[in-house]
C-alpha cells in the first residue's frame, strides 16, 4: 500500500497554507509517484476519514515558530504534539484531539510522522503565503522531498 501525504492548511489564513503548497508541488514529482497525495482545507474529524484505510501517513502541516526560526522543518510524532504550547486551530479539532479521539473510538490509524513547518504567524488573515514563506517554499519542499525518498528506502 502506498503512504499518505496529506497536507493541511487554510487559505485565507497566509502561512497556515504552506502545508497545502507543499503537497501541490510534491504531488507533480513523477518520482514520488509511490506516494498518495491529498489535501485538505479543514480538518477536524474528517481528518479520520482521510488517513482511513492506509499503513503510514505523513502529514504536511504549520507550527507557530518559536523565536524567529520561521522555515525551520520540524519531524514530530503525533505524541510529541501535546508537549507544544496550546494554541488555536485553523483546523476547528487539532491533529492531536482527532488522533486521540480516534485511538479512543478504535478505528484503525496508519503509523504516522508529522512534518511540521515553522511560520511566524499561522493566523494572519490573508490570502498567499507572506514573502518570507513564499522565498522559504522551494526549499522545504526539497527537504520535505529528501524525507519521503528516505523513507521508501528505509
Amino acid at each position: 500500500m502506498r503512504p499518505l501525504v496529506l497536507g493541511l492548511g487554510n487559505d485565507i489564513f497566509g502561512d497556515d497554507a504552506v502545508g497545502l503548497r507543499v503537497v501541490e508541488r510534491l504531488g507533480c514529482r513523477p518520482h514520488l509517484d509511490s506516494f498518495d497525495f491529498q489535501m485538505a482545507d479543514s480538518g477536524g474529524l474528517s481528518l479520520l476519514d482521510l488517513l482511513a484505510g492506509y499503513e503510514k501517513a505523513f502529514i504536511v502541516d504549520c507550527i507557530p515558530a518559536d523565536q524567529g526560526n520561521a522555515g525551520e522543518l520540524l519531524r514530530l510524532r503525533p505524541d510529541e504534539l501535546s508537549c507544544r504550547p496550546l494554541t488555536l486551530s485553523s483546523h476547528y479539532a487539532g491533529l492531536p484531539e482527532v488522533l486521540a479521539l480516534g485511538e479512543r473510538l478504535g478505528i484503525p490509524l496508519p503509523t504516522i510522522e508529522i512534518l511540521a513547518i515553522s511560520v511566524s504567524d499561522p493566523f494572519w488573515i490573508r490570502e498567499g503565503l507572506s514573502p518570507e514563506m513564499s522565498s522559504a517554499l522551494p526549499s522545504i519542499v526539497d527537504r520535505i522531498e529528501q524525507v519521503l525518498l528516505e523513507t521508501q528506502d528505509a
